[in-house]
């Protein structure tokens, strides 16, 4: 223990709830090392992830239980503490889904240990219940829950009040990590994988909204430092890091962590893209549409390394919080009392949080000989309106043209793919809503191209082809994609007009991505 003033000591008795998990492992384990007699209570078995190698079984009553179909008061009896890490964690879960577990259970385990003369209880809340904004958010700060989960947790904490007769703390980490952790920010750990798949380089990600993180075992620290401790009774900490990363930083240091070479450096979108994003995900059958062609491609990558993982990829409305704006949480109140992380920084866990998920095959491992030798092909389809105009070249006059098509990439295998195209031409003075059939090559890194060519007949019988292509810019990735341009010649080659087509991202991003479907 950290203070002699304690009113918690060696050999006394504390209830671990969530005890399998990423931060109720971590607790279980400090109290062990502390010296405190523990009872652990999960649904899941000591045996999870391997967690019964790294503890003697003898130094803790595992008890393998669903807290809401239990005696509470029979099970907190004789405890001198209770450390609540239990929690259905998920940004996109419904209200109604955790408010059994997340609020009437925080509510019903406080009852019971009142009652039965618990002195101190200590709750996991998180957080994602503050307002983001520029600057540090302390305990103090503007509260504005991001999702059901987060509104759940912030419910949780009315249950604490000044009436009860037993010392609370309320911990409210930021993003947690680390071995064991198996939702929200884990989900990141499958984007590497599942982004090789299509680009030979990773791109090197940087900037966007800034935010903090907190490995699994400094909130267990945290715990243990506030416990019996007067000082931090009746009061609400923070619990985080000490160094804010942008989100594209983040998911570079995952790449690094797994050795892939990095690309160019491409800007993570900034909080104006993402927030457009934001009507769009809140279409249900685009969330999981996206959902489900990345669960398929990393079903192939867990196949493919004979994985055995809870880790998915998660598309999530909720996750916007973190990535459209910052939310740093200031952690000084804690520190002020004496506490420090251990983890100062996101890049310093990332490698030892990794290397355990590959251990335990949760996570892939990569060298050289595999990167040459997998096959991470892939196919989608995805359905585009293009709008604009030919210009006639002998008398400069412009003419409406448009373009409604299908393309179909069967088999990408890296960032550069070629694909085929279909659909229907309306050209005003040749062709009236005719059949066209052709390809589409997307060259993100040889030539940074995307070359739409197709051919048709023109109303009068007369065969007819068109080429059109944009340049792409990682800088200005919408932008330079909008607008496509090219030529329209007839079956003897000769040049019959120039074409100007616009890719309007603003009014088609929404139909474009509904209209997103895995090919298999």
């Amino acid at each position: 223990m950290v203070s002699s003033k304690r009113e918690i000591v060696p050999g006394d008795c504390v209830l671990v709830t969530g005890a399998a998990g990423g931060v109720g492992s971590h607790v279980v384990k400090a109290l062990i090392d502390a010296g405190c007699e523990v009872k652990a209570v999960d649904l899941r078995p000591m045996t999870h992830a391997g967690l019964d190698e790294e503890i003697d079984e003898d130094s803790v009553e595992w008890i393998e239980a669903d807290l809401t179909k239990t005696d509470l008061r029979a099970l907190v009896k004789g405890c001198d503490a209770v450390i609540h890490a239990a929690a259905l964690v998920g940004l996109s879960e419904k209200y109604d889904d955790m408010v059994e577990v997340n609020v009437d259970l925080v509510h019903e385990l406080l009852e019971a240990s009142e009652a039965e003369g618990v002195r101190h209880f200590i709750h996991f809340s998180t957080g994602a219940i503050y307002r983001p904004g520029r600057g540090l958010l302390g305990e103090e700060a503007a509260i504005e829950p991001s999702s059901d989960y987060a509104e759940t947790k912030l419910d949780a904490e009315a249950a604490f009040t000044s009436d009860l007769k037993l010392n609370w703390t309320i911990l409210r980490p930021a993003l947690l990590y680390g071995p064991r952790c198996e939702s929200m920010s884990a989900g990141l750990f499958t984007l590497p994988p599942i982004l090789r798949n299509f680009m030979p380089l990773m791109p090197g990600f940087t900037g966007g909204a800034r935010s903090n993180w907190c490995h699994a075992d400094d909130a267990a620290s945290a715990a243990l430092f506030v416990l019996g401790n007067p000082k931090a009774y009746s009061r609400v900490f923070n619990v985080a890091d000490d160094t804010p990363m942008g989100s594209g930083e983040v998911i570079t240091a995952i790449t690094e962590a797994y050795g892939l070479p990095i690309g160019p450096l491409v800007p993570f979108p900034n909080s104006t893209v993402l927030l457009a994003f934001s009507p769009v995900m809140d279409r249900d059958y685009l969330e999981r549409t996206l959902r489900t062609v990345l669960r398929q491609i990393w079903k192939r990558v867990v196949s493919r390394h004979e994985l055995e993982t809870p880790l998915r990829p998660k598309v999530d409305r909720g996750a916007l919080f973190y990535v459209a704006e910052d939310t740093v949480l200031d952690a000084g109140a804690l520190k002020e009392l004496g506490w420090d992380p251990a983890w100062p920084s996101f890049r310093d866990g990332v490698v030892d949080t990794l290397r355990w998920y590959q251990d335990q095959g949760w996570a892939p491992k990569f060298d050289a000989e595999q990167r040459d030798r997998e096959d991470t092909s892939f196919g989608f389809a995805v359905s585009q309106t293009l709008s604009g105009k030919w210009v006639l070249p002998s008398t400069g006059e412009s003419r409406p043209a448009q373009v409604s098509l299908e393309a179909e990439f069967p088999n990408i295998v890296k960032a550069d793919f070629h694909g085929r195209i279909n659909g229907m031409a309306w050209i005003e003075g040749l062709a009236q809503n005719v059949a066209i059939e052709g390809t589409a090559k997307v060259e993100i890194f040889s030539g940074r191209n995307l070359t739409y060519e197709f051919a048709f007949v023109s109303d009068e019988g007369v065969a007819h082809r068109c080429r059109v292509e944009a340049t792409f810019n990682p800088f200005r990735v919408f932008s330079s994609m909008s607008n496509l341009n090219g030529t329209m010649v007839n079956a003897q080659g000769e040049k019959v007009g120039n074409v100007e087509f616009s890719l309007g991202f603003a009014d088609q991003l929404v139909p474009m991505l509904m209209s997103f479907r895995p090919l298999t």
